[in-house]
C-alpha cells in the first residue's frame, strides 16, 4: 500500500512538472514576443531605489541585535499589518522580500516613525490606479552608512522580471566596524546557471566587507543543485547557518526543500524562532537575535 502511494505521488509530481514546464515555455515565448511588456516595467538604475522614513540613531547595540527576515507576499493579506506590528516592536533590523509600494505596506511601516527603510525595486506592476513597485527591503532604527541594490542580470522566464538584492551597512557600538546586511530574493524559475550568477554577484559584494555579515532571505533553493551551490558560497565566505528549533520555514511546493535561509558571520546567535503560526503571508517570518563578540 505504501509503495502504491509513493508511485502515485511520483506520477503526480511528474505530471505537475511537465505542466509547469510547458506553461513556462509558452509564457517565455510570449514574453520574448512582448506580450507581457505592458504589465511590467523595469526601472532604470536611477529609479530602482527608494527610502521610506529617516533614522537618526548612529549605532546598533553589539550585545543585542534582533533581525526579522520575511517574504511578506506584497502585504496582500488583510491581517499582515497587524501581524507585522505585533512582532516589530523589538526588532532592530528588518529584511523583507516581496515588499510592495501598494499603500498598505507604507502605512504599516509609518507606524515605526524612528525607522528608515531602504528598498531596491526589481520591477513596477502597471495596474488600474497607481502603479505598484516591488522588490526587497531593509530597515533599521539606525542610519546606514552605505546602502544599495543588486539587480539580477538575468530575468524570470515567465514574466521577464529581475530579482532585487538590497543591502546596507549599519555601524555597531564600541567598534569601528559595521555589519553588512544582504537581503536576497533569489531567482526562481531560471536555470541553475543563472541562479549561480546571482549568488556570485552577492559573493563579490560580501568579499569586500571584512566585518560581521548577515546574508538572508528567500533564496528560492528549490533544487538539490541550488542548495549545494548556496552552501558552497556560504562556506567560502565563512558564513554559518542560523538553526531554528521550531523549523517551520517555507518549503518549495514542488520539491519540498527549504527556500528561506539565514546565514551569519562574526556574531553569535543567542535565540532564533520561526513564526509558523503567523499565516498572513505564504512564507513564515524568521526571527533571530545575535551578539557580536
Amino acid at each position: 500500500m505504501s509503495t502504491s502511494k509513493n508511485q502515485e505521488a511520483i506520477v503526480s509530481y511528474i505530471k505537475s512538472f511537465i505542466k509547469l514546464f510547458l506553461i513556462t515555455i509558452f509564457l517565455t515565448q510570449s514574453v520574448n514576443a512582448g506580450l507581457f511588456n505592458w504589465k511590467f516595467k523595469i526601472p532604470k538604475s536611477r529609479d530602482n531605489f527608494v527610502q521610506l522614513g529617516e533614522s537618526l540613531s548612529l549605532t546598533l547595540d553589539r550585545n543585542h541585535i534582533k533581525f526579522m527576515v520575511w517574504n511578506i507576499y506584497k502585504a496582500k493579506d488583510e491581517g499582515w499589518s497587524k501581524d507585522f506590528l505585533n512582532y516589530a516592536s523589538d526588532v532592530d533590523v528588518f529584511m523583507l522580500q516581496e515588499a510592495a509600494l501598494n499603500g498598505n505596506m507604507e502605512a504599516t511601516l509609518a507606524e515605526l516613525p524612528d525607522f528608515q527603510f531602504d528598498m531596491g525595486i526589481s520591477f513596477v506592476l502597471r495596474k488600474r490606479g497607481p502603479d505598484e513597485a516591488t522588490g526587497s527591503l531593509v530597515g533599521s532604527w539606525v542610519r546606514p552608512e552605505e546602502k544599495g541594490v543588486l539587480i539580477s542580470r538575468d530575468r524570470e522566464p515567465i514574466i521577464g522580471t529581475p530579482k532585487a538584492v538590497t543591502y546596507a551597512k549599519y555601524p555597531i557600538s564600541q567598534s569601528n566596524e559595521s555589519v553588512l546586511v544582504v537581503n536576497i530574493h533569489g531567482l526562481n524559475m531560471t536555470s541553475t546557471r543563472k541562479f549561480k550568477r546571482q549568488m556570485n554577484d552577492c559573493k563579490k559584494l560580501i568579499e569586500k566587507h571584512s566585518g560581521p555579515v548577515v546574508f538572508a532571505g528567500d533564496f528560492n533553493t528549490r533544487s538539490k543543485r541550488r542548495v549545494k551551490y548556496m552552501y558552497k558560497i556560504m562556506k567560502s565566505l565563512g558564513l554559518v547557518e542560523v538553526k531554528f528549533p521550531n523549523d517551520n520555514r517555507r518549503r518549495s511546493k514542488f520539491t519540498k526543500r527549504f527556500i528561506d535561509y539565514s546565514f551569519v558571520r562574526g556574531m553569535d546567535v543567542t535565540s532564533s524562532e520561526v513564526l509558523g503560526h503567523v499565516k498572513s503571508s505564504d512564507h513564515y517570518a524568521m526571527l533571530f537575535t545575535v551578539k557580536i563578540p
